[in-house]
């Protein structure tokens, strides 16, 4: 799915925060995004996906 994600949005990769989530339900979210096509939203998600990882590292970090 990598390779028709990257596809449908050049120049992107797919970023999600994972964090407890199954792989199932991460490849659910891929194929419903790629199924959107919506490039400008994908910018969007992919910013705030960058930002809840880092979020969630800072605070381990804190621990």
């Amino acid at each position: 799915m990598n390779e028709e994600y990257e596809g449908r949005f050049p120049g992107l990769r797919f970023v999600t925060f994972v964090n407890g989530r199954s792989r199932e339900v991460i490849m659910e979210e891929m194929r419903q995004r790629i199924d959107r096509g919506d490039a400008d939203r994908e910018v969007t998600e992919t910013i705030q996906a960058m930002c809840d990882i880092a979020k969630d590292r800072a605070r381990k970090l804190q621990s």
